[in-house]
C-alpha cells in the first residue's frame, strides 16, 4: 500500500506538472513554470520526488531518438536472475577510457515506480538484448510482471479462460 501511495503521488505530480506546462505555454508563462518548479522543489519530501519524477519525465517524453534505445535483460543481483533494463545512452568518453568501448549505460527501473531505479555501466557481453518496445517493457515493470509482451490483453485472456470447452 505504500507503493500504491507512492505510485499515485507520482501520477498526480506528472499530471499536475503536465497541466502547468500546458497552461504555462498557452499563457506564455515561463515565469509561472519557474515559480511552480521552485515551489514544488521547496516542499520537504515532495521536492525530491518531484525533481526525480520531473527529470525522468523530461528524459522519457522528449523526442524518441533520445529516449531509451533498447530493452535489455541484465543479470542482477546475481547470475541466473535477470532484471529488465533500458539502454539509456552512450557512456561518456571518461567512462569509456576507464572501462573500454564495449560498455553500455543501462537504467534499471524499480517496480512499480519506473521513475526511480539504478544506472549501471555494463559490458555488452553480459546483456541480453530483447526485441521489445520500451512501452511493453514499462508495462511489465509497472504491472509487477503480470503483463508480458505477446500475452493476450487481460480481458481477452479472461474471456478465453471462461469460454466453454467444446469437444
Amino acid at each position: 500500500s505504500r507503493a500504491l501511495i507512492l505510485l499515485l503521488i507520482n501520477i498526480f505530480l506528472l499530471i499536475v506538472g503536465w497541466l502547468v506546462t500546458v497552461i504555462g505555454r498557452w499563457l506564455g508563462g515561463r515565469p509561472m513554470l519557474r515559480m511552480w518548479d521552485h515551489l514544488l522543489s521547496r516542499i520537504p519530501g515532495v521536492g525530491l520526488l518531484y525533481g526525480s519524477t520531473k527529470s525522468f519525465g523530461e528524459a522519457f517524453f522528449q523526442s524518441r531518438e533520445t529516449t531509451f534505445k533498447q530493452v535489455v535483460l541484465l543479470p542482477w543481483p546475481s547470475p541466473g536472475i535477470y532484471r529488465i533494463g533500458f539502454i539509456a545512452a552512450r557512456p561518456s568518453p571518461a567512462v569509456r577510457r576507464h572501462l573500454g568501448d564495449d560498455i553500455e549505460v543501462v537504467f534499471l527501473p524499480h517496480t512499480p515506480n519506473p521513475a526511480s531505479g539504478f544506472v549501471h555501466y555494463v559490458p555488452r557481453a553480459q546483456l541480453v538484448y530483447l526485441d521489445w518496445a520500451v512501452e511493453d517493457a514499462l508495462k511489465v515493470i509497472v504491472s509487477g510482471g503480470v503483463l508480458q509482451p505477446g500475452d493476450p490483453a487481460p480481458s481477452a485472456a479472461r474471456a478465453a479462460a471462461s469460454a466453454p470447452v467444446r469437444s
